[in-house]
């Protein structure tokens, strides 16, 4: 009886060994970094999602960006399954407290375009701490995820450096256009209750030249993409994940 005990609990400590490392990677406790972009004296806070940092060579590079008045840790359920299918992501915090609130009173475009500006030398600086710290990641094919603002930001770096850029996922921005190219690939999913600016999506026609996929999400509204429930996060990391995996 003790002999079968024994093997009982043997094999009970063998599965949650194997179980426990997939619920680990999921789970994630990312790494916090600050870091210090001294050229322009700018705190860079960043959580790095770094369960596959040293799993091989061109480990695939996930950059995050948040809306306006969130922080970065609020897209953690895209990050850590993210982690979970092998990326290494890095989840930039481009707000700090101290930041004077802008007035949004013109032409949105206009006026946020400076604020966008920071942000991709800030995303740029993230992405070469990266190269020079871990050079088997793959920092020439980076995947750029960005929810309004931040989907905004991201948006305006991969024009500015597609070179540099494999694809884009946008979570409903509303006023950098879009990029009219099947490099990098580009995938929106739009909320319910959002309506973008003028000549930011392509055409029917442009999508179809240039493979650019467009989800309009039923019942999904745009803060709900941050702070949805269960079901509809489920569904957010669904459709990333499918997009990613396909070429």
């Amino acid at each position: 009886m003790e002999m079968l005990v024994l093997a009982g609990a043997l094999i009970c400590l063998i599965l949650a060994l194997f179980i426990l490392k997939p619920i680990r990677a999921i789970s994630g406790h990312p790494e916090n970094l600050n870091l210090m972009d001294t050229s322009r004296d700018r705190l860079i806070p960043v959580l790095l999602y770094s369960e596959n940092i040293h799993s091989g060579k061109n480990v695939q590079v996930v950059i995050v960006a948040h809306g306006h008045g969130i922080k970065n840790s609020d897209y953690s359920y895209i990050s850590t399954n993210l982690e979970a299918h092998g990326y290494v992501v890095a989840s930039v915090q481009y707000e700090l407290p101290e930041d004077e609130e802008i007035n949004m009173n013109g032409n949105a475009y206009e006026i946020l375009k400076p604020v966008w500006e920071e942000a991709v030398k800030s995303t740029l600086f993230v992405v070469q701490y990266m190269k020079n710290k871990y050079p088997n990641l793959d920092c020439q094919n980076l995947i750029l995820i960005g929810h309004s603002r931040g989907a905004d930001m991201l948006m305006l770096f991969a024009r500015m450096y597609p070179e540099l850029v494999s694809k884009v996922i946008s979570l409903d921005n509303g006023h950098v256009p879009f990029l009219r190219t099947k490099k990098p690939q580009i995938f929106l999913l739009r909320a319910n209750n959002t309506i973008p600016d003028n000549g930011v999506l392509p055409t029917p026609e442009e999508q179809k030249k240039f493979n650019i996929k467009i989800v309009k999400l039923k019942d999904i509204s745009h803060i709900e993409m941050c702070f949805g429930n269960e079901f509809q996060m489920e569904e957010i990391k669904g459709y990333i994940i499918d997009f990613l995996k396909k070429d």
